[in-house]
C-alpha cells in the first residue's frame, strides 16, 4: 500500500489539514483548517460531507473508528456516523448511531480562549462524573454529575472554576467517569 501525497496541487482545497483518519474501507477522511464538514479519499476523488448531506452539524471536531469500523465525528451538533453499507463508494448513509464503545471525544476547538465544547457518548444509562482538573490534579470545577441516558452528550466549559473566576491559561483535563469507565483529554486555554 502506498500512500500518496497530496496539496493543493493535486487536489487538495487548502494544505492546513487538522486531522486525519483511515477506515476500515481504505478510505483517507480529513478536516481542512479553515473549512466546515468533512472529506473523504476514496483512491480516485474527494467527497465533501456537511450538515447538508448528513452530518449532524458542519463544525466537526474530533474524529474515531470504531471497532466495526464506522467513522464517527464529534460534532457541535452530536455525533455523526458514517457506514460505507455497499462497495460502491458513492452511495453512503448517516444514520442515528448506537454507541457500541463509551467515548470522551477531543474538545473543539482546543487550543481554546473562552469556550470549548466537550462531547461524549455513552453505551447505556449510567451515572457519570465529568471534572477539569488542572496539572496537579485538583478538581476545577465538576461540570456534571448525574444520571444520563445512553448516546451523544456535549457540555460546555466556559474556562471558569467552581466559584466563578477565570482559571488561568494553561493545560487542564477533562475527566469523565463512571462505575465501570474512566476517560481523560487534554484541554489546553490560552487567555
Amino acid at each position: 500500500f502506498q500512500v500518496p501525497n497530496f496539496s493543493t496541487a493535486n487536489g487538495l482545497k487548502e494544505n492546513s489539514v487538522i486531522w486525519v483518519a483511515v477506515d476500515s474501507s481504505n478510505n483517507i477522511w480529513f478536516r481542512y483548517g479553515s473549512s466546515l464538514g468533512v472529506t473523504k479519499f476514496d483512491g480516485h476523488s474527494f467527497t465533501h460531507f456537511t450538515k447538508e448531506n448528513g452530518l449532524a452539524h458542519n463544525r466537526v471536531g474530533q474524529i474515531y473508528v470504531d471497532t466495526k469500523g464506522d467513522i464517527l465525528f464529534g460534532t457541535f451538533g452530536g455525533i455523526s456516523v458514517f457506514h460505507d453499507t455497499t462497495t460502491n463508494v458513492k452511495e453512503h448513509s448517516f444514520h442515528n448511531y448506537q454507541p457500541s464503545a463509551y467515548i470522551l471525544f477531543q474538545n473543539y476547538p482546543n487550543p481554546f480562549n473562552l469556550i470549548t465544547t466537550i462531547t461524549y457518548q455513552l453505551t447505556s444509562q449510567k451515572k457519570i462524573d465529568l471534572s477539569i482538573c488542572n496539572l496537579m490534579g485538583k478538581e476545577v470545577i465538576k461540570l456534571i454529575n448525574e444520571q444520563q441516558t445512553a448516546g451523544s452528550h456535549q457540555v460546555v466549559w466556559n474556562g471558569k472554576d467552581t466559584n466563578g473566576e477565570e482559571v488561568s491559561s494553561g493545560i487542564y483535563f477533562a475527566i469523565l467517569k463512571s462505575s465501570t469507565t474512566n476517560k481523560t483529554i487534554k484541554l489546553i486555554l490560552i487567555r
